[in-house]
């Protein structure tokens, strides 16, 4: 059995940021020292856990399943020992200046930046938000500069913490006074037949509805494609065209744009899941007393 003197508890760590960053440069940067004492601590690790731990491919550092094994028996023994050694941070969001900054989409920032702001202005005034896209297929990178995510990530990488916020569901928005779709449903039938506006935020082309209407062997007609969720409501709104967006966007759109006589809100014709919408953070400031407050303020307006 290995003696635990024989550790370097500088090593576990430099372990730990290769395990969530996964680029040798960032960890040397993390770690304040230069490549080639990058390389050396890299190879003492390997030397110290017998594994090589990790492989270079053009998607970055590839841990082992040895790597991955370790990183879970040591995260929360690691975390723990390092808030133990941390003095303990004061944090008023009366005074504070801090910066927050938020990965998100124009959903979130329909449904929930008003509230936010405007309860900020009263219990944080000095607070500030910066808004931007990520890369919703790495969040592990993108949350090292990004304090916060929000979406729909049902199975977020084992290293990033998540929170449900909200559940919603899909609907299929039409024109009322619609040429072709009288009623207050819509086949599918009828819906194959119409020309469709997508909302695509990674500019994919593709969404669920298409890949339920495949697994029926059925296409769409898609005429318009936008990463934005505002805008298929004012087009729809004042032409045949239809889209299938979420309930609770459609439903605030429509009461913000005066529309709530022009548009109806179908149930679609093909089965669509309905889903949630979470917070996603990273390790690193996890502990963070700033970064706690505002975890619980936004669980707190909602």
């Amino acid at each position: 059995m290995n003696n635990i003197n024989n550790y370097d508890l500088n090593l576990l760590i430099a372990f730990r940021y290769m395990m969530e960053i996964r680029n040798v440069s960032k960890v040397a940067e993390q770690l304040n020292i230069g490549q080639s004492a990058m390389s050396h601590v890299l190879k003492r690790l390997r030397t110290q856990f017998n594994d090589p731990l990790f492989s270079k491919t053009s998607q970055g550092m590839v841990p082992t399943l040895r790597a991955e094994e370790l990183y879970r028996e040591l995260i929360t023994p690691l975390d723990n020992l390092t808030q133990a050694l941390q003095s303990v941070k004061q944090f008023d969001p009366a005074t504070s200046n801090r910066v927050f900054i938020i990965g998100t989409s124009d959903y979130f920032e329909i449904l929930l930046l008003n509230k936010l702001i405007q309860h900020l202005s009263i219990v944080a005034p000095g607070i500030k938000l910066r808004c931007v896209q990520c890369n919703d297929d790495d969040l592990t990178k993108s949350l090292q500069t990004v304090d916060f995510v929000f979406g729909r990530f049902s199975n977020p990488h084992q290293n990033l913490y998540k929170k449900v916020l909200w559940h919603d569901e899909f609907v299929t928005v039409v024109r009322q006074g619609h040429s072709r779709i009288k009623e207050n449903k819509i086949t599918l039938e009828a819906f194959l037949e119409e020309k469709h506006v997508l909302i695509s935020p990674s500019g994919a082309g593709t969404s669920i509805v298409d890949k339920a209407l495949s697994v029926a062997g059925h296409q769409r007609e898609v005429v318009l494609t936008t990463h934005l969720f505002s805008t298929p409501l004012e087009i729809v709104a004042c032409s045949d065209m239809i889209t299938t967006m979420p309930k609770l966007l459609a439903e605030l759109l429509s009461k913000q744009g005066n529309e709530q006589h022009k548009i109806k809100l179908l149930k679609p014709p093909v089965h669509l899941a309905p889903f949630e919408i979470n917070i996603v953070w990273g390790p690193y400031k996890h502990n963070d007393p700033a970064h706690k407050w505002f975890r619980e303020m936004i669980n707190m307006i909602i």
